[in-house]
Protein backbone atom coordinates (compact mmCIF):
# COMPACT_ATOMS: atom_id res chain seq x y z
CA UNK A 1 0.00 0.00 0.00
CA UNK A 2 0.82 3.82 -0.73
CA UNK A 3 1.08 6.46 1.92
CA UNK A 4 1.42 9.80 1.07
CA UNK A 5 2.20 11.98 4.39
CA UNK A 6 1.24 16.02 4.06
CA UNK A 7 3.17 17.63 7.27
CA UNK A 8 4.79 21.42 6.98
CA UNK A 9 8.53 21.01 6.77
CA UNK A 10 9.82 24.06 7.23
CA UNK A 11 11.51 23.94 10.37
CA UNK A 12 13.74 20.88 11.55
CA UNK A 13 11.48 19.80 14.50
CA UNK A 14 8.56 19.36 11.57
CA UNK A 15 11.43 17.38 9.07
CA UNK A 16 12.63 15.31 12.33
CA UNK A 17 8.93 14.52 13.30
CA UNK A 18 7.87 13.66 9.32
CA UNK A 19 11.31 11.49 9.01
CA UNK A 20 9.96 9.57 12.04
CA UNK A 21 6.76 9.12 10.81
CA UNK A 22 8.22 8.14 7.46
CA UNK A 23 10.31 4.92 9.12
CA UNK A 24 7.08 4.00 10.87
CA UNK A 25 5.56 3.56 7.97
CA UNK A 26 9.22 1.91 6.31
CA UNK A 27 9.60 -0.28 8.48
CA UNK A 28 5.05 -1.71 8.29
CA UNK A 29 6.05 -2.37 4.84
CA UNK A 30 4.54 0.48 3.18
CA UNK A 31 5.50 2.42 0.15
CA UNK A 32 5.93 6.07 1.11
CA UNK A 33 5.75 9.31 -0.70
CA UNK A 34 7.18 12.39 1.84
CA UNK A 35 7.63 15.49 0.12
CA UNK A 36 10.77 16.69 1.68
CA UNK A 37 12.26 13.69 1.07
CA UNK A 38 10.89 13.85 -2.78
CA UNK A 39 11.29 17.51 -3.72
CA UNK A 40 13.72 19.00 -0.90
CA UNK A 41 13.18 22.71 0.29
CA UNK A 42 16.64 23.09 -2.13
CA UNK A 43 15.21 22.17 -5.37
CA UNK A 44 15.10 23.85 -8.42
CA UNK A 45 11.54 22.90 -8.53
CA UNK A 46 9.24 25.61 -9.60
CA UNK A 47 5.95 25.87 -7.18
CA UNK A 48 3.74 24.74 -9.66
CA UNK A 49 5.89 21.54 -10.44
CA UNK A 50 6.00 20.78 -6.50
CA UNK A 51 2.37 20.98 -6.81
CA UNK A 52 1.76 18.79 -9.59
CA UNK A 53 4.23 16.46 -8.05
CA UNK A 54 2.38 16.20 -4.60
CA UNK A 55 -1.04 15.74 -6.26
CA UNK A 56 0.02 13.01 -8.51
CA UNK A 57 1.44 11.31 -5.25
CA UNK A 58 -2.06 12.01 -3.56
CA UNK A 59 -3.77 10.35 -6.63
CA UNK A 60 -1.79 7.23 -6.28
CA UNK A 61 -1.82 6.96 -3.03
CA UNK A 62 -3.89 4.79 -0.73
CA UNK A 63 -4.23 6.74 2.51
CA UNK A 64 -2.65 9.63 3.42
CA UNK A 65 -1.34 10.81 7.07
CA UNK A 66 -1.42 14.22 7.61
CA UNK A 67 0.29 16.12 10.52
CA UNK A 68 -2.33 18.63 11.93
CA UNK A 69 0.51 20.42 14.09
CA UNK A 70 0.91 24.01 12.35
CA UNK A 71 -0.72 22.77 9.23
CA UNK A 72 0.12 24.74 5.92
CA UNK A 73 -1.27 25.80 2.96
CA UNK A 74 -0.10 22.85 1.00
CA UNK A 75 -0.76 20.21 3.53
CA UNK A 76 -4.40 21.41 3.63
CA UNK A 77 -4.42 21.68 0.04
CA UNK A 78 -2.88 18.01 -0.12
CA UNK A 79 -5.80 16.71 2.30
CA UNK A 80 -8.47 18.34 0.38
CA UNK A 81 -7.30 16.20 -2.60
CA UNK A 82 -7.42 12.69 -0.24
CA UNK A 83 -10.75 13.98 1.21
CA UNK A 84 -12.20 14.41 -2.28
CA UNK A 85 -10.57 11.33 -4.25
CA UNK A 86 -12.39 8.89 -0.97
CA UNK A 87 -8.74 8.30 0.54
CA UNK A 88 -8.43 7.68 4.19
CA UNK A 89 -7.17 9.84 5.87
CA UNK A 90 -5.38 9.31 9.41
Amino acid sequence: MKVFIASKLTCQKQQKLNEQIYNLCIKSGFEVYLPQKELPLDTKATPRQILAANEKAVNESDFGIVVFDQVGAGSATELERAYMLNKIII
